[in-house]
């Protein structure tokens, strides 16, 4: 079986400097892990511009540097897919929903499964995120009376649900419940 990358693994320069990044590589790193909706198109865009693009600095990257460009689109599906399981998020400006959630998480196993990374430490962070967001949704929900902010269905939450390696007996009872109030 193939080795896999775990995604927290430490390849960062050293104190010493010698594996200090070239400025330009450093930017695309902080670009990529802030981009928006899609960080694989920003990690491609940011190869296309290191490497090719006449306006860029025609770098050839190592597999360090490439490495360092993927991690940092794998933090930024985690920063996102984490933004929408968020509780205090719901009301604001920033909240794409659970919906979101499921969408970035099947990105993000794509993109891991394609170069070789092993989710295993964000599946654990994100599991942790979903059960919290849906305990205190219920309790908004059933016993506050606010209106769900869940926006899929039970079956695309279940979807989320494997993708995390977790079975439905893990979620709160009254987890369908809230679901079935939307879509």
């Amino acid at each position: 079986m193939e080795e896999r990358i775990q995604v927290g693994d430490n390849i960062e320069a050293d104190d010493t400097g010698a594996n200090a990044l070239h400025p330009d590589i450093d930017e695309e790193l902080f670009l990529i892990e802030r981009a928006g909706e899609i960080p694989e198109i920003a990690y491609h865009g940011a190869i296309y511009y290191l490497e090719e693009d006449e306006n860029g600095p025609g770098l050839t990257l190592t597999e360090r540097e490439k490495l360092l460009l993927k991690q940092a689109a794998l933090k930024c599906y985690k920063r996102i897919i984490l933004r929408d399981l968020t509780p205090e998020n719901r009301k604001r400006r920033i909240y794409r929903g659970l919906e979101r959630a499921v969408i970035n998480m099947r990105r993000m196993e794509k993109f891991a499964l394609k170069e070789g990374f092993n989710l295993d430490s964000i599946k654990d962070e994100i599991r942790k995120a979903l059960l919290n967001f849906l305990n205190i949704e219920i309790e908004d929900v059933l016993i506050k009376g606010e209106n769900s902010c869940i926006n899929c269905n039970y079956s695309e939450l279940l979807d989320l649900v494997k993708r995390l390696d977790m079975n439905e007996d893990d979620l709160p009872l009254e987890t369908r419940t809230i679901c079935l109030q939307t879509k």
